[in-house]
């Protein structure tokens, strides 16, 4: 396809231009079949606006059974934290008795042994020792029992803990699937993220919904611009801010203005990453370089991708 290029004195001008824009093209975040759908192409919409609604009974179900799990688990956390509170009464007690077992086994202890060296030298009857022998004898069976209560009171509260860290960590995991869940039921509603006209749409109510599949564009309010391509040799006195004479093949007689933005710092051959020639043949071809320019203001009756001719004087100061 050629182009033509206008020069005149201090003026550069090209029909290699077209009308661009930003466009946000969109794709679900979750699977599904589309059950609604409330806009049709070529549509004015906001943002915040309900484009369509992918079935979410699913997303509901599972959301019902997480909560159910969660207050369960919550439930869990709170009967083992009273029996926790219970053990560290019962560790308390198990101490204490523990505590007074071992004065009165001490207590015994010395007196057995006194009693011994009394009978020994005839000062203490047989009875007298064997009294003082069961006493010590039962003394030193409860110091042991108070021992091993105390060892299995500490047992049962480190169990206790185990037992709600566990359930603390089921929590942890069960909110965190909620909240995926939350945003995977808030995601089957697809909403337009900017404002602007909605096109391009492959979407049908009954259709099956997969992630990261484009389903529509948003082509966003107030971001057309012109991409003129100018001859490499045509740039040398651009600058940023210089106005800019558009007319369009689409809108006879009329003139728009607009402003140059910037100038592409390569030229379109460049950014298109030709493979460089090695073989030593080589045909000079004047390159084209990208010239972005901003309408002065909106137009209504401009659409992304129509052709346009841009003239700028290379006389002004800007």
């Amino acid at each position: 396809m050629g182009y033509r290029i206008y020069v005149w004195a201090n003026t550069q001008s090209t029909d290699n231009a077209y009308i661009d824009a930003d466009i946000s093209n969109v794709s679900a975040e979750v699977s599904g079949v589309l059950t609604k759908l409330f806009v049709t192409d070529n549509t004015k919409v906001n943002k915040g606006d309900l484009i369509g609604e992918i079935d979410d009974r699913d997303y509901k179900a599972k959301l019902a059974a997480l909560e159910a799990s969660i207050e369960a688990c919550i439930k869990n956390i709170e009967i083992i934290e009273q029996k926790i509170s219970i053990g560290q009464i019962s560790l308390e007690q198990a101490a204490e008795k523990l505590k007074l077992t071992k004065i009165s086994f001490d207590i015994v202890s010395t007196d057995f042994s006194r009693v011994q060296e009394l009978n020994k030298a005839k000062f203490a009857s047989s009875k007298t020792l064997d009294d003082s022998k069961n006493a010590y004898q039962k003394a030193k069976t409860d110091y042991k029992q108070a021992q091993l209560d105390l060892d299995i009171s500490k047992q049962n509260l480190q169990l206790l803990e185990l037992e709600k860290a566990a359930e603390q960590g089921k929590l942890k995991e069960l909110t965190e699937n909620k909240k995926v869940t939350l945003r995977s039921l808030q995601n089957t509603k697809l909403i337009a993220m900017v404002p602007g006209i909605f096109g391009n749409s492959s979407l049908e109510v009954g259709n099956y919904i997969v992630p990261g599949r484009a389903l529509f564009s948003i082509v966003q309010d107030n971001t057309m611009y012109i991409q003129a391509n100018f001859k490499e040799t045509q740039i040398k006195k651009f600058k940023s801010g210089m106005k800019v004479k558009i007319e369009f093949d689409a809108l006879p007689k009329k003139v728009i203005y607009g402003k140059i933005r910037n100038i592409a710092p390569a030229t379109g051959s460049k950014f298109s990453l030709i493979p460089s020639n090695a073989t030593g043949n080589f045909t000079k071809i004047v390159q084209r370089v990208p010239v972005l320019i901003d309408f002065e203001s909106p137009n209504a009756n401009l659409v992304p991708g129509m052709s346009a001719i841009v003239s700028i004087r290379t006389d002004q100061s800007t």
